[in-house]
């Protein structure tokens, strides 16, 4: 119990994978995503930038085929907008 607390309070809430491979950010995503889902996190922000778009369809990819995922949309245009994902998890 001590130890999911301590997991709980480590959970980062925003996850940056700016300037990662698509498989790296693939695999940190779905580390992110189990871990929101065994520490009970419901919302979590992936900082993916904007550019090419390639790490936003890795983003996309993995939500839509994660159980767990509630939804998933982009920030506010004023808050980074299509650079920043935002998940809701069930």
């Amino acid at each position: 119990k001590n130890d999911l607390l301590t997991r709980t309070k480590m959970f980062e809430r925003n996850i940056d994978i700016r300037g990662m491979r698509a498989n790296e950010a693939e695999e940190l995503l779905e580390k992110h995503l189990d871990e929101a889902v065994l520490v009970g996190v419901k919302e979590f922000q992936i900082l993916h930038g904007k550019g090419y778009g390639t790490l936003k369809q890795v983003v996309k990819k993995t939500l839509q085929w994660h159980p767990n995922v509630e939804e998933f949309y982009y920030e506010h245009v004023e808050r980074g907008g299509e650079g920043i994902t935002i998940v809701r998890m069930k």
